[in-house]
């Protein structure tokens, strides 16, 4: 069971710092919000949205590929920009992860700081 009581929705990346540090450990930060449907421990009573902060971009920069932390794993996966890059293996990769249901809503800065598998 949840013990969460507050849902936050910053719109800037200085309103989450500062939504963080007030609520210390009792805050859990979120994009798509997998983790915390699965795997919330009971003293986390804030969220802290962020898929509403300007990290959504998907782009080819220069040769380089540059992904934005609350991009969902389907939208990396649909984008131009990375089913061409390194020849498609990061679209092979992404295909692994996750069922269709959870790439819709597991951002790729929410996959890469999860602790589970």
């Amino acid at each position: 069971m949840t013990s969460v009581q507050t849902y936050h929705r910053p719109t800037s990346i200085e309103e989450a710092w500062r939504l963080l540090s007030d609520n210390g450990n009792s805050a859990r930060l979120v994009g798509g919000g997998v983790d915390v449907a699965l795997f919330t421990p009971t003293d986390i009573t804030t969220l802290i949205d962020l898929t509403s902060l300007p990290y959504r971009s998907i782009e080819l920069r220069d040769g380089e590929l540059a992904l934005g932390a609350v991009a969902t794993l389907t939208e990396l996966l649909e984008s131009p920009a990375v089913a061409g890059y390194l020849g498609g293996i990061v679209v092979t990769m992404l295909r692994q992860v996750a069922s269709p249901l959870l790439r819709n809503a597991a951002t790729l800065g929410g996959t890469l700081a999860s602790t589970h598998p």
